[in-house]
């Protein structure tokens, strides 16, 4: 009797082997609604687009500048929920239009959040409309890389779509449609996301900040009284600043610098109270002591008083970013002086000034 040769034996291994897996391979889940519809996205919806710019800004995340294609993220999610839904499109079948695509940012307690709008519209065969939905996602910007808002409104554009998966059979127009189907709508498996409850955010809120040291970087100008052949009036001068303190739950302490180009420099410290009007934002008010000198004099101290309020947004762990707006006002001595060439002379900073910061806060949670 001839030998099985070893290729004959190693084909017969591979095709039981295949029918094992396909014996053990669960059966494809039937759709939840065993209809024949097609879905379609509008020429508007397929081509929406959001615009992010360049941050830092007090009215959108910091995260490096881009373009989201919205549309084709909207197209994906309910493609993937009509495959759970429905059978296959055939030129008979109803068709769903997703019509229009919104995108915005949206600043909530826990952070930067993508928010998506979506309108759909189902029509019978002959093309009559059946019903219509308006739904809305929102998952959170996690991070400051430049994948992170691509990536949550990928995550709202699927919440916006199981949303929709689970309202699908509540327009009357779609549950007579249905019936007349023979879909037993009593019978039917839901969804598990209700419609009427919020869509929760995965992520967690970060801990409050207790003690937290911070560091602020940032520009504004100085008020200065200039004499300059034999005018005297006030101008004012460009500086850039530096803030490094210690926060806690009720007050605050700060090493302080300011630093035109070349003309006046302050340094000092300074401390106050500290209000935390919400885990995302601070107000702060207080006064301090400064030297503030100008080449080619000895300096002179002057006091100041300020107000200050962040906008504290989380990144990641313990690292918080820093937006900040600050006004304060100065008391200068009588007279501290720099000559300009013979010509002209700079006088004691004093006055009101405005000043913007960016920074990082390392909070402690207590």
């Amino acid at each position: 009797m001839p030998r099985p040769r070893p290729s004959s034996i190693a084909l017969a291994v591979i095709v039981l082997a295949a029918a094992q897996a396909a014996r053990a391979a669960p059966a494809a889940a039937p759709p939840l609604y065993p209809v024949d519809v097609r879905i379609e996205l509008s020429r508007k919806a397929a081509g929406a687009m959001f615009h992010h710019g360049i941050g830092p800004s007090l009215l959108a995340p910091p995260n490096p500048s881009c373009s989201v294609t919205v549309g084709e993220q909207a197209g994906d999610a309910y493609g993937s929920a009509g495959r759970r839904m429905f059978r296959g499109g055939s030129p008979e079948a109803a068709r769903l239009e997703l019509a229009a695509v919104a995108a915005d940012l949206d600043l909530d307690l826990d952070g930067w959040h993508a928010v998506v709008e979506h309108t759909l519209v189902l029509r019978s065969a002959s093309g009559a409309e059946l019903g219509r939905w308006v739904t809305k996602g929102r998952d959170r910007v996690e991070g400051l890389g430049e994948n992170a808002i691509p990536r949550a409104f990928r995550g709202a554009a699927e919440k916006a779509a199981a949303r929709f998966e689970a309202s699908f059979a509540e327009p009357a127009g779609v549950a007579r449609w249905l019936t007349d189907s023979g879909v037993a709508l009593a019978s039917a498996p839901r969804p598990g996301v209700p419609p009427d409850v919020p869509l929760v955010v995965s992520t967690p809120a970060p801990p409050p900040r207790v003690y937290a040291a911070y560091v602020d970087a940032g520009a504004g100008n100085i008020v200065a009284t200039e004499t300059k052949e034999g005018r005297v009036h006030e101008v004012l001068l460009p500086a850039l600043a530096l803030r490094v303190g210690v926060s806690m739950p009720w007050a605050f302490v700060q090493f302080a610098r300011a630093r035109t180009t070349g003309l006046v420099d302050k340094t000092g410290f300074e401390g106050g109270p500290l209000l935390r009007l919400s885990p995302n934002l601070d107000l702060k008010a207080g006064g301090g002591a400064h030297r503030v000198s100008v080449p080619d004099n000895k300096g002179a101290t002057v006091a100041s008083v300020f107000a200050a309020v962040h906008l504290v947004l989380p990144v990641k762990g313990g690292v918080w970013l820093r937006l900040g707006l600050e006004v304060r006002h100065d008391f200068g001595p009588s007279r501290l002086t720099r000559t300009e060439d013979g010509l002209g002379r700079y006088e004691a900073a004093r006055g009101p000034s405005g000043w913007a910061f960016v920074g990082l806060d390392l909070g402690n949670p207590g």
